[in-house]
């Protein structure tokens, strides 16, 4: 392994972009799982909506959804959005995604920081769960049937139903609303989560957004977005084959140099102790095993752990609970890899000793051929060459 290295120092600057590229292609190939899930979560099932928070809500969705957050999350939600007189010179700026918000007052989200915006996106989902499951306690005809609705989909919901019930609700006091806000509070992330995305698409149809274009166009990017990494995926491999390649071709070829000027060099004593076919094995076959081992080694070896780890990292940091599987399945796949190692290493000394007996006995037989035909040895000999195969 020394005398490897000794060979590939002159090549680190262009061994190091290659680590660079194959850490480039890792990310990208692991990018490529995430931008599928976005289409399938956010730009199917959501219709395109990518954060639970809307970005704009009537005036009164706004009243509606505040008065499901108790003192702390409601001072949070209103100091997140501004209010946006309908028709006025503000509101033309989104007049081209939301057409209906030049007749009526609408709230906009104001810039937020991403922790900011995470805060603010659970805060409305649960506020949105908390109407849905107060709606269903109540009973009332009018208010049960929108929520059921709501619930499974919100295929019917009509928004003028909700906001009439807007009044009669403000007339309750905070404590009515609590169970509700429990409830919320105790449900999983993932189920009030879809519920908040739901009340977001309702809030954008009210206002006129166009969803299906919003959906396409959320698919189309996403899309596009694939397409560009799988291409730059596809760049990076063959720019790490012509590297590794270019390194140990031109490795292999020092390194034949270097044993035939050694060999030559040798006393008639040190060519006592090597037979002819040893040193033609070592002067191309075992050259030959180093150079494949150089491009493998870049191309793969070096890139397993590479992808290896950033899986691990990205595993983890979707789900901790899965930790524990990753481990066993990492330990599993250490010992098989050990397993094979230990099982393959004296098979492959023995493959190498039956390439010199091979070469001892093609070397004969080229150089005796008049010989052996003369003395009519060519089965015999075929034998032996199928023997020493």
């Amino acid at each position: 392994m020394k005398v490897i290295m000794k060979y590939l120092k002159p090549f680190a600057g262009t061994i190091l972009i290659s680590l660079l590229i194959l850490f480039g292609q890792a990310i990208g190939e692991l990018s490529l799982p995430n931008l599928m899930s976005d289409i399938v979560n956010t730009g199917i099932q959501n219709g395109g909506v990518e954060q639970e928070a809307p970005e704009a809500l009537p005036s009164e969705g706004f009243a509606l959804m505040t008065l499901f957050m108790d003192e702390a999350d409601k001072e949070t939600f209103q100091n997140s959005y501004q209010l946006i007189a309908g028709g006025s010179s503000e509101a033309e700026a989104y007049s081209e995604d939301f057409p209906e918000s030049q007749e009526a007052d609408f709230y906009v989200l104001d810039e937020t920081d991403p922790d900011q915006l995470s805060s603010l996106e659970s805060i409305f989902s649960k506020a949105s769960y908390s109407f849905v499951t107060f709606m269903k306690e109540m009973g009332g005809q009018q208010g049960n049937d929108a929520a059921v609705d709501a619930e499974s989909g919100f295929e019917n919901v009509d928004m003028a139903q909700l906001y009439a019930l807007l009044p009669q609700l403000q007339l309750l006091p905070q404590e009515a609303f609590t169970a509700s806000m429990d409830v919320a509070e105790a449900a999983e992330p993932m189920l009030y989560s879809q519920i908040g995305i739901l009340f977001t698409k309702l809030f954008y149809e009210d206002l006129g957004a166009d969803m299906d274009a919003l959906q396409n166009q959320y698919i189309m990017t996403k899309g596009a977005q694939m397409l560009a990494i799988a291409l730059a995926v596809s760049v990076a491999s063959v720019a790490v084959a012509y590297f590794s390649s270019r390194i140990a071709s031109k490795v292999s070829g020092r390194m034949r140099r270097d044993v035939f000027a050694k060999v030559e060099s040798f006393s008639n004593a040190e060519f006592d102790n090597f037979s002819t076919a040893s040193l033609i094995t070592r002067t191309t076959n075992d050259v030959q095993q180093i150079q494949q081992l150089i491009t493998i080694g870049i191309r793969m070896l070096c890139y397993a752990p590479i992808l290896a780890t950033g899986g691990l990292i990205m595993a983890i940091d979707k789900s901790v609970s899965l930790a524990w599987t990753i481990a066993v399945a990492v330990v599993a796949l250490v010992g098989i890899m050990m397993t094979i190692l230990s099982i393959a290493m004296p098979k492959f000394k023995v493959l190498q000793s039956l390439t010199d007996r091979l070469n001892l006995v093609s070397r004969e037989n080229l150089s005796g051929m008049m010989v052996i035909r003369a003395f009519g040895n060519e089965s015999f000999e075929e034998n032996r060459q199928s023997a020493s195969c």
